[in-house]
C-alpha cells in the first residue's frame, strides 16, 4: 500500500495531495480510507507542492462603461461550453524578464480550451488566446459568455468588438474585487503550483513547449479534479457532451 501511494506521488510529479491520491488509487481498483492514505504518505516523507504569491496582474482599464456581470459568482453553468472564465499571469525568465500567460478555461469542465504565452501583455496578446478558443467552441451565437476581470485588455474595445463579432457575450467582475473572477485565478494558482514555481526558467520557447505539455497532457487529460467527482476535464466533457455549431 504504501509502494502504491508513493508511485501515485511520483507519476504525478508531486502534484496531488491526499484526496487525488485517494481517488488516483481507486481509479486504479484499491480503495482506502482518507486516514489510511495520509498516514502512508507522511510516513514516507510525500510532500505536495505548494503555491507561492506572485506580483499583481490586473492593470484596471480607467472609467469602465456598459460593462456587465452576467456570471454573478456562479462559476458552475450546466454544462460544458457556456461559460469561459479568462485570466492572465505572470511568469519570469532568466533571458526575458517578465512573460506573460493567459487562459481561457471553460467553468463547468474546467478544461483549458486555450492559452498564450508572451513577451508583451496587451490586447493582441489576449485576442490571439480568445481566436483560439473561438476556434475550439465555435460557439453559435449568445451562447458563449467569456467572464474576466477589469484589465485593460479585457476592456478595451478591440477585444469587446471582438466578442460582439463573434456572438460571444463579454462579462467582467466588480472592480476590486477578486472573488469575481476566482476561478480563474484558481486555474492559474495551480499552474504556479505545480508546474512553474517549481524551477527557473531560461526564456519563453522553453515557458512554451512546459506550458503546453502540462496543460494538453496533463491538466486537461490526466489531472483528476474533486469538483469534477475526480474525473480530468477531457473525461467530464465526454460525458457532458455538447453539440455546438461546426467551424465554417
Amino acid at each position: 500500500m504504501a509502494e502504491a501511494v508513493k508511485d501515485v506521488h511520483e507519476a504525478k510529479k508531486s502534484r496531488y495531495g491526499i484526496r487525488r491520491i485517494r481517488a488516483e488509487l481507486a481509479r486504479r481498483g484499491r480503495r482506502h480510507g482518507e486516514a489510511r492514505v495520509r498516514r502512508l504518505a507522511r510516513a514516507q516523507g510525500l510532500e505536495c507542492v505548494h503555491p507561492a504569491s506572485g506580483p499583481k496582474t490586473t492593470i484596471p482599464g480607467g472609467q469602465c462603461t456598459g460593462l456587465v456581470d452576467f456570471v454573478g459568482r456562479d462559476f458552475v453553468p450546466g454544462a460544458p461550453g457556456q461559460v469561459l472564465y479568462t485570466d492572465i499571469t505572470y511568469i519570469a525568465t532568466e533571458a526575458e524578464g517578465w512573460t506573460y500567460l493567459v487562459l481561457f478555461t471553460d467553468a463547468c469542465s474546467r478544461r483549458i480550451v486555450s492559452w498564450e504565452a508572451g513577451t508583451a501583455m496587451d490586447t493582441p496578446f489576449v485576442l490571439r488566446a480568445l481566436e483560439k478558443a473561438l476556434g475550439d467552441l465555435a460557439p453559435e451565437p449568445g451562447q458563449l459568455i467569456v467572464h474576466s476581470d477589469r484589465g485593460s485588455q479585457y476592456t478595451s474595445n478591440a477585444f469587446r468588438d471582438r466578442c460582439f463579432e463573434a456572438g460571444v457575450i463579454p462579462s467582467v467582475g466588480r472592480t476590486g474585487s477578486c472573488f469575481d473572477n476566482a476561478q480563474a485565478e484558481s486555474t492559474n494558482a495551480t499552474i504556479k503550483k505545480e508546474l512553474v514555481n517549481l524551477r527557473t526558467w531560461k526564456n519563453l520557447d522553453e515557458v512554451r513547449i512546459a506550458l503546453f505539455e502540462f496543460i494538453e497532457a496533463d491538466y486537461n487529460r490526466d489531472r483528476i479534479q474533486q469538483a469534477l467527482g475526480f474525473l480530468t476535464p477531457v473525461e467530464f466533457e465526454q460525458l457532458h457532451q455538447v453539440e455546438f455549431t461546426p467551424a465554417a
